[in-house]
């Protein structure tokens, strides 16, 4: 039988892998919101109304003026050491952007450039983003924040210029990629990422990014070149794929729109100017492109499982839902065969973050994938293994982004392989679970994970009939217990909507409610005053966010005043800028390597 549904909210049409087609399976909690929270001149509704308004006014604090001219302006050299490398220990190694030996030598450079010597314009913004991304795991209150929204807006300025043409290049693109990865991160624009990812798709198929590079390719160009043009298509279509998931909305891509093939098995080392004709690793060695390899090949499947939610017409059955279930566990079951070969295996060790990262976003479409069907499954033992496939799909996700609910006894080892650094992997990929956006792919996929488990909650409640308490898994229960905990730390570290905190709240007390036999209007009364608690709780946190203000930003005592332009923009900067000096040698090099910007190999469009 083929399920078919959607949701309509706000003049917006959401698919199935978006969260709320989960809390639609709630009637009775919509119908107590109506009824009893809604109420005007409620104390809940009253008390919401006033955190939406300090909500505004944080965000009205925080925003920078626009638009916000790019400026040298950088934190102290030790703090953004931390944020660089907190960004390559995190994002860059799930979506590979940037060549991280060249962009580590062009880092150092700009360090050391001369008092009346300026840095290289597109370098500086692709910079000021992956410090706002790694400004995300730098602590757990994302106490960077404010300045992390200045270093975006500062890159969406430098984007929006004039000059269409001159952003055709690898470098841009790459910049482009960057923003909308920090966009996320942070929360900006949140509500328009699968908008913006479609561009990034098309920019990247306008550059000929799709298009299998073999037949073209010269004997003479750098293999850097040609596999940073692979490693960015690739990380363009999983940004793509992930952005529809989380919208709910369809992916906007086909398998047939392109036939460039997956990025090679390298480490960035062995794509050095001194290696000639660099060959490979065997699949089964680890290195830095790994997991993206292994997303890669998972990409058919999942955008399958992506359209089969999310297009219109699309009506997925039973039996297509547990072939595309099958296909991806097989795929998962390979990559974990690869790990434990590198030795990444260890019971009693921390995992580390991409791999934390893959495990969160294969069991997020195969969890997805069954939602659909756990409304039949009350009732109908044939679909019993979708019920099944969810929760435990959703208690992994849970696991990775969770830092106290660490119970299962798998864990993946936080060695520095490849070149990565050891850097207290499970801390930093559940910090960012907790600081990104509420629409990010990490957070949203652990709040979904949470609806699913208080669903199976619900089952269970329904399926039993006994003198006393009803029995429930422990584990399930103490998801939502943490699930509390998890959305009030994503509150302290400057989330400004506190909706996701309250309905956890709710639905854990008409579970407990439930539990313990009570009726309709008992049931009620508790949720209404787990609501307010919950809403006070919110309020203090809000009022707390807003009296700190402007002083989330770096001060000025945390700018290295050795670094030339450090603390001024010079006269001229933003006009004329790229003809400025930029080093001793007369130009900084690109953060990719030289050679990819060199005129014979530039892939910017000149028309």
């Amino acid at each position: 039988m083929a399920v078919a549904r959607g949701v309509t909210h706000k003049a917006r049409f959401y698919g199935q892998s978006h969260w709320l087609t989960i809390i639609m399976m709630f009637p009775d909690l919509a119908e107590t919101i109506v009824k009893d929270l809604c109420v005007e001149d409620s104390k809940a509704l009253s008390a919401m109304r006033k955190c939406k308004a300090l909500a505004r006014e944080i965000k009205i604090q925080r925003a920078p003026v626009w638009p916000t001219a790019p400026t040298a302006v950088l934190p102290a050299k030790n703090l953004a050491d931390e944020l660089v490398d907190s960004y390559l220990d995190t994002s860059e190694t799930l979506y590979r952007v940037l060549h991280m030996p060249s962009f580590r030598r062009d880092y150092d450079s700009l360090w050391l450039l001369g008092q009346d010597a300026l840095p290289d314009k597109a370098f500086l913004m692709q910079l000021k983003l992956v410090l706002a991304i790694g400004a995300t795991t730098y602590d757990d209150t994302f106490s960077l924040r404010s300045s992390a929204m200045t270093w975006v807006y500062e890159a969406q300025t430098y984007l929006s210029e004039p000059g269409s043409k001159s952003r055709l290049s690898i470098q841009s693109l790459q910049i482009s990629v960057l923003l909308l990865i920090a966009q996320e991160a942070i929360g900006l624009e949140a509500h328009a990422l699968w908008i913006a990812a479609g561009a990034l798709v098309r920019t990247a198929m306008h550059m000929g990014l799709h298009r299998d590079p073999t037949d073209q390719f010269v004997a003479s160009r750098p293999r850097l070149a040609h596999e940073m043009c692979l490693r960015l298509w690739n990380t363009v279509l999983e940004l793509a794929l992930q952005s529809s998931f989380v919208a709910g909305k369809p992916p906007l891509v086909s398998i047939d729109d392109f036939d460039a093939p997956c990025p090679g098995n390298f480490d960035d080392d062995q794509l050095m100017p001194e290696v000639k004709d660099p060959l490979p690793k065997p699949e089964q060695q680890f290195t830095q492109m790994t997991i993206p390899i292994a997303l890669r090949k998972m990409f058919p499947l999942r955008l399958a499982v992506a359209k089969s939610l999310n297009d219109v017409n699309a009506q997925v059955t039973y039996e297509e839902a547990q072939k595309l279930d099958q296909g991806l566990r097989d795929v998962y079951k390979d990559v974990f065969r690869t790990l434990t070969r590198a030795g990444l295996i260890h019971p009693a060790s921390a995992p580390r973050f991409d791999i934390k990262a893959l495990d969160v976003i294969v069991h997020r479409y195969i969890s997805s994938l069954h939602v659909p069907f756990l409304e039949k499954a009350q009732h109908d033992p044939t679909y019993a293994f979708s019920r099944q496939a969810a929760v435990d799909g959703a208690l992994r996700i849970w696991r990775a982004a969770s830092s106290s609910w660490q119970r299962a006894p798998l864990g993946i080892g936080a060695e520095s392989i490849g070149g990565f650094a050891n850097s207290s992997a499970t801390d930093k990929f559940g910090r960012f679970a907790r600081c990104g956006s509420a629409a990010g792919f990490f957070r949203s996929a652990a709040f979904h994970a949470n609806l699913t488990v208080a669903f199976e909650l619900r089952t269970q409640l329904q399926e039993q009939e006994s003198l006393g308490p009803a029995m429930l898994r422990p584990d399930l229960i103490s998801v939502l217990e943490d699930a509390k905990h998890f959305t009030m730390q994503s509150i302290n570290a400057g989330e400004t909507n506190v909706k996701g905190y309250l309905f956890i709240c709710l639905i854990t007390t008409q579970i407990y409610s439930l539990q313990q036999g009570m009726g309709s209007d008992d049931t009620r009364s508790a949720i209404l005053g787990a609501v307010e608690d919950a809403l006070d709780v919110s309020l203090n946190s809000l009022e707390i966010m807003r009296r700190a203000g402007a002083g989330q930003r770096v001060s000025d005592s945390s700018l290295d005043s050795t670094y030339a332009t450090a603390m001024a923009t010079p006269p001229g900067m933003t006009e004329g800028y790229d003809s400025q000096v930029r080093c001793s040698d007369g130009r900084l090099a690109s953060f990719t390597h030289e050679s990819i910007t060199d005129a014979s190999y530039d892939v910017s469009i000149d028309e």
